[in-house]
């Protein structure tokens, strides 16, 4: 049963009695924000005539996309924007798009979620982001001063305003909200001192998560350009042969690409070894879900969520859902990847846990990569966010419905040599990602343990 006390005051100025809206979130954080009005809480609307940033969104539009030998740009769609190292979904074809700067990413601008599961958080563009497009299906918030656009950000991701966007969200289907509901948003706005305590602080973290995201980017590309190149000498319409001996347990074509055999024979002469010898794959068997409220559990994570900053939607589990909850968990610097997914997409792609989540537990559909010897997370990393890995992952990848691969397969995989030098560097780099993190929740208590202070009462749970 849930229940709750409300003032007779906000009662009369809502005028509705029914106890499922006066218990929702969303109307909890109205109250919140109405009582700390009425005393003495400063508040500005986001956006309108007299708002203070520009909301907007792009129509819908026909993406054209790029062939490899005309002049391209990285396209998004809105779930990829929370990622640690965002990748281009597709490449945009930059003479056949129309309008296509409409969709360009500007450095500064924050990015508000309104549609389906992802609904509600927000990001903000930096020197990573800025050089891709983006679906239309986000909307951008743009505010010239970039003390108050940082202040907004850091707002706009506390349980306060993610339960008030929330509020008003629309769709027999699919949730939705549109600009015109972020436009009538409150902005609380602390002290002097406060406010621009939270921006400076929140300035912080989007800058070290820059630097961190460019830095595993240029560690990516340096790494590349030292290894054998990617090529094909056929076209795929010409197709190959392939001698009945040397086909094992699959009749897919994947495995048997001339292009992955050669990858592998080609590294394995350059000095590349088995994922095997130097670290060991493993998903843990199907458990049963007890999912419980945050302050009964232990975080979980799925697939999507492992690759993201903030998890969206972020699950909490109970002990007994396992015989011996050890075997999911996460481990600081262990890397760990989607097991099941789309081949064309993520699966396979690796992340490195960092020490914010060591302890956290994921699910059965993740795969985790336990290096067997110490300080090469940064080095394994690189080796598997390879193209020459990359090529050999997507070929193991099985399934009539969802790909999967198996950590058998994987171990056999023939990683590049391990660059000790820069894998020391993506690992900093890693760790500097829950530097930002760690800011960022920060930000997020002080302001909702300021409009708490205010308002007299306990802080929204998440």
């Amino acid at each position: 049963m849930i229940f709750r006390t409300t003032r007779s005051g906000f009662l009369r100025a809502v005028q509705r009695l029914d106890a499922g809206y006066i218990c929702s979130p969303g109307t909890q954080a109205q109250e919140r924000i109405v009582v700390a009005q009425a005393r003495g809480l400063n508040v500005l609307t986001l956006g309108g005539s007299n708002g203070i940033a520009d909301i907007w969104a792009p129509n819908r539009f026909t993406r054209a996309y790029a062939s490899s030998s005309e002049p391209s740009v990285p396209y998004l769609r809105p779930y990829d924007v929370f990622e640690y190292l965002p990748q281009a979904a597709d490449y945009l074809s930059v003479e056949r798009t129309k309008q296509l700067d409409r969709y360009r990413l500007e450095a500064g601008m924050i990015l508000q979620s309104c549609s389906g599961r992802n609904l509600g958080p927000a990001v903000m563009v930096d020197q990573y982001l800025k050089d891709f497009v983006l679906s239309h299906d986000m909307i951008r918030i743009d505010i010239r001063d970039p003390e108050m656009a940082f202040y907004v950000l850091g707002y706009l991701n506390t349980p306060t305003a993610q339960a008030l966007l929330r509020r008003d969200k629309t769709g027999s289907v699919i949730d939705h909200i549109s600009p015109s509901h972020v436009q009538t948003l409150v902005v609380p706005l602390l002290e002097a001192i406060q406010l621009s305590e939270v921006a400076a602080k929140m300035e912080r973290a989007v800058s070290i998560r820059s630097q961190a995201r460019c830095e595993i980017a240029d560690c990516i590309i340096e790494y590349g350009a030292s290894l054998p190149a990617v090529s094909r000498s056929f076209q795929l319409h010409e197709g190959w042969t392939q001698s009945v001996s040397t086909v094992g347990s699959r009749l897919d074509v994947a495995p048997y690409d001339p292009q992955v055999l050669d990858m592998r024979n080609s590294l394995l002469v350059n000095g590349g070894r088995r994922l095997g010898d130097l670290a060991q794959a493993r998903i843990p068997g199907r458990y049963v879900r007890y999912y419980v409220s945050e302050e009964f559990g232990t975080p979980i994570l799925s697939g999507r969520q492992l690759l993201q900053v903030r998890p969206v939607n972020l699950r909490y589990i109970s002990e007994r859902s396992f015989r011996d909850s050890s075997k999911y968990e996460l481990r600081s610097d262990w890397l760990a990847m989607q097991g099941e997914g789309r081949a064309e997409e993520r699966i396979g792609f690796p992340v490195i846990v960092t020490p914010n989540r060591d302890g956290w537990l994921a699910n059965n559909h993740i795969l985790r990569i336990v290096p067997r010897y110490e300080d090469q997370a940064g080095a394994l990393f690189l080796a598997m966010a390879s193209a020459q890995a990359q090529i050999q992952v997507k070929a193991l990848a099985t399934g009539s419905v969802v790909d999967a691969v198996n950590p058998r397969d994987f171990e056999n995989v023939v990683v590049p040599p391990l660059d000790a030098e820069l894998g020391t560097k993506v690992l900093d780099a890693w760790h500097q990602l829950a530097s930002a993190d760690a800011i960022e929740n920060e930000v997020v208590a002080l302001i909702e343990s300021g409009l708490s202070e205010i308002a007299g009462e306990s802080q929204i749970a998440s």
